[in-house]
């Protein structure tokens, strides 16, 4: 038994001999940077979760016989999909996403729906975000879903969904977050600061050069590092509290915009930043292992290239809008000379490139 808020409680199986023999269905799970992208004129939002989520799902009478558990009353099975079970994420999804794949203005993510309406102005956003949420409901109703009335959330310019705070003026962090790391104390040793790291790291997306900011602090956490905390730590820790207190709004990605990556390289770290119409959309960053420490600085600017279209690659690839800002001049002849012509490393790097439209720039 597992105790929920409040006084109630839900009941799972640990059925490992089950698990070993299911066959775990290869499903992808909708993430938020699928979300975010289709949010570009949004104005009105609504949030709602379905009630018991596996539990709407039966099983068949094969499939219920195989969840058969002893208790001290007597042996009983499972009518429904129960927790526990390693397939029934996918499963659940599964049956969500066909219930609501050809549905504008709807989206799923686990059992929260995020229903949304757009517009030019806030009016027309609301007339549309009523006639997305009432498909949405006929659809619950032929498909007997049934949504949880006390986790709606109505007709907001602001709702949370999945650790964010989504807004008519674009992406912004979570402020129960933002307090939480705000509240945090000076940590003690590697685990308590390993939780911090770990809910900053969610929010690096709103962060400048986050791997740098935090390059002290991670430096702790190394297995056959010992713990001394120092004013140094202690003013990473400190400078990184207060950029997180300030952290922007980001505005959501518009397939039919221009795309401006500006990167940059440092001793330790690879940093960029992705703009559409001079405002900012994501930050990305990443730490230099110790072989790409010793690149030359013609290879880590590169490199930044490099990263910056691996990680943003599901907003950049087709697009054939897309700048990228470097403050490397060298950079520049060496995309107009011939492949064959470059530094073996740098060729690798190349061909990597080579399947995006870029257009390299120098500021």
């Amino acid at each position: 038994l597992i105790v929920k808020k409040g006084t109630s409680f839900r009941i799972c199986l640990d059925p490992i001999p089950l698990n070993k023999a299911l066959l775990r269905p290869n499903y992808q799970f909708t993430t938020i940077d699928e979300v975010v992208p289709e949010l570009g004129n949004a104005k009105v939002f609504s949030t709602v979760d379905a009630t018991k989520g596996f539990w709407q799902l039966r099983l068949t009478e094969a499939s219920s016989k195989l969840t058969t558990f002893w208790t001290p009353f007597g042996r009983f099975r499972w009518n429904v999909l129960p927790f526990g079970l390693n397939v029934s994420p996918e499963i659940f999804q599964m049956r969500l996403r066909e219930m609501v794949q050809d549905l504008e203005g709807v989206e799923v993510m686990a059992d929260d729906f995020l229903i949304y309406g757009v517009g030019d102005t806030k009016e027309k956003a609301l007339v549309n975000h009523n006639k997305n949420l009432a498909k949405l409901f006929e659809r619950c109703r032929k498909y007997n879903c049934k949504l949880n009335k006390s986790k709606l959330s109505l007709c907001k310019t602001s709702v949370k969904f999945y650790g964010f705070e989504l807004s008519d003026q674009g992406l912004k962090a979570d402020s129960s977050k933002i307090q939480d790391i705000q509240n945090t104390q000076q940590p003690k040793d590697k685990q308590t600061l390993h939780r911090f790291l770990g809910l900053c790291t969610y929010l690096s997306r709103f962060i400048r050069n986050f791997s740098s900011e935090t390059h002290n602090l991670r430096k702790l956490l190394l297995h056959n590092t010992d713990w001394n905390w120092t004013d140094k730590e202690n003013n990473e820790f400190l400078k990184l509290k207060d950029i997180i207190a300030k952290v922007p709004t980001l505005k959501y990605y518009d397939i039919n915009k221009p795309v401006i990556l500006e990167c940059d390289s440092s001793s330790t770290g690879l940093g960029v930043v992705m703009y559409q119409e001079n405002q900012i959309v994501a930050f990305a960053s990443r730490v230099l292992t110790k072989a790409e420490q010793n690149y030359a600085m013609c290879e880590k600017e590169l490199l930044s290239i490099v990263f910056a279209c691996t990680r943003f690659d599901q907003y950049i690839l087709g697009n054939h809008n897309v700048t990228v800002k470097t403050d490397h001049k060298p950079l520049i002849n060496i995309f107009q000379k011939p492949l064959l012509k470059a530094p073996k490393r740098l060729q690798l790097m190349l061909m990597i490139l080579q399947r995006y439209s870029l257009s390299v720039v120098f500021i």
